[in-house]
This record gives C-alpha cells, sequence and structure tokens, in this order.
C-alpha cells in the first residue's frame, strides 16, 4: 500500500494509540542516477505494538518507507517521482 502525507509539526510523530514506528535507518540519500545530485532523503521504521512480548514490546512485520524531497525546488523536476 502507498500512502502520501504532507507532514507538518502535527504529524511527524510516529506513535499509534496501539503502538509505535521505530526507526530503523535514517536518512539515507537519494540520488539522480545521472548526475549523482541528491534529490531527497529516506527512512525505514519497524513497527512495534504495546501488548507484551519479548522484552516487554511486540515487533510486528510491518515496515514504513518515508520519502522527503531535498527541497521544493525538486517538487518542480520532471525527473523526481
Amino acid at each position: 500500500m502507498y500512502f502520501f502525507v504532507y507532514m507538518t509539526e502535527e504529524n511527524k510523530n510516529h506513535t499509534t494509540p496501539a503502538g509505535y514506528w521505530k526507526i530503523v535507518e535514517s536518512d539515507v540519500l537519494i540520488r539522480d542516477e545521472n548526475t549523482n545530485e541528491v534529490l531527497g532523503l529516506q527512512n525505514s521504521f519497524t513497527y512495534y505494538t504495546r501488548e507484551l512480548g519479548p522484552n516487554g514490546r511486540y515487533k510486528t512485520n510491518w515496515t514504513l518507507e518515508e520519502y522527503r524531497l531535498k527541497d521544493e525546488e525538486n517538487l518542480k523536476d520532471p525527473k523526481v517521482r
């Protein structure tokens, strides 16, 4: 599934009533294949429920990939998809 959300200060917290998203990889650079210019960044998360499990938490198989552009000028660039 794909979800597109415009990030604001109010929704940048990665918690839910049932659990939370824990960051696995932070700020991986996304580069243009031809120019090697940095276009954006990627973060990877894993979801943990609040139910008790090993070590008091429960890791699920759910993952989340978060992408963001380096700057707003890239929004006008047709190469960015």
